[in-house]
């Protein structure tokens, strides 16, 4: 994953927080690419 793409808030962390990571972008692959899921 190339952290550096996203936005700040995500690379603290917040994609891990649940309903917030669809706050802002769409994830691409939520069940595969991001461990949150």
């Amino acid at each position: 994953m190339v952290y550096g793409a996203l936005p700040p808030e995500i690379n603290s962390g917040r994609m891990y927080a649940g309903p917030g990571q669809d706050r802002c972008w769409p994830p691409p692959a939520r069940g595969m690419d991001w461990p949150s899921s």
